[in-house]
C-alpha cells in the first residue's frame, strides 16, 4: 500500500486516486509510450498544467494554499501563477490586490495558510522543475526563467521542497524545446 500517490503502476494493473489523477495516469502513459513531449503538447491542450508523476503528491502545487474564497488572494495568486518570473515585490503584489503589503500578508496568512513570499517561492519552484524536468536549459537559464536571482538562490528555495537536487529530475528522454517548456 503507497500512501499520498495520484495514480500506480504495478506491473500491467494502473490505478488512480481520482478523474484528474485519470488524467495525470492517462498523460504518463501517452508520454511513456509517445515521449514526454507530445504527453506535453496533450496536456497543454487539455488546459490542464503539465502531468504528475505517480509519486508526485496529490495536492499539486499549483492549487496548494488555493482553498479559500477571498477575491483578493486569488487576484494575487492568479497573477502569480501566470507569470513566476516576474519581480513580484510586496509592493507589486499588493498593487494586484488593492490593497496594502501588510494587509496583504494578514490575509495571505488567514486564507491562504502562508506568506506572500512563501507562495511566489512555491510558484518558482513548482515551474522550475517542470523547466528541469522538460528542457535542456542549464540550471541558471532555469533560475532566471522561473524568477530566481540565480541558480544558487533556486537551490536554496528547491531543498525547501525537493530532497533530492535538480538533477536528480532531469528527463533521460526526448526534451520539450527551451520555448516550449
Amino acid at each position: 500500500m503507497l500512501d499520498n500517490r495520484i495514480f500506480v503502476e504495478d506491473g500491467t494493473v494502473f490505478t488512480s486516486a481520482g478523474v484528474t489523477a485519470g488524467l495525470d495516469l492517462a498523460l504518463h502513459v501517452i508520454g511513456v509510450q509517445q515521449g514526454p513531449r507530445i504527453a506535453a503538447e496533450i496536456a497543454r491542450d487539455l488546459v490542464v498544467y503539465l502531468r504528475r508523476a505517480g509519486t508526485d503528491p496529490a495536492l499539486s502545487p499549483w492549487v496548494m494554499h488555493r482553498n479559500h474564497l477571498h477575491p483578493a488572494v486569488h487576484r494575487v495568486q492568479d497573477a502569480v501563477a501566470r507569470n513566476p518570473a516576474a519581480s513580484w515585490s510586496a509592493a507589486e503584489l499588493s498593487a494586484v490586490a488593492c490593497t496594502s503589503a501588510r494587509n496583504l500578508s494578514r490575509l495571505f496568512a488567514e486564507h491562504a495558510r502562508c506568506s506572500p513570499l512563501d507562495y511566489v517561492q512555491l510558484i518558482r519552484f513548482v515551474f522550475a522543475k517542470q523547466l528541469v524536468m522538460l528542457s535542456r536549459l542549464d540550471l541558471e537559464h532555469v533560475a532566471a526563467r522561473s524568477g530566481f536571482q540565480s541558480a544558487q538562490h533556486l537551490r536554496r528555495v528547491w531543498s525547501r521542497w525537493e530532497a533530492q537536487p535538480p538533477s536528480a529530475f532531469r528527463s533521460r528522454g526526448p526534451f520539450v524545446s527551451a520555448g516550449g517548456a
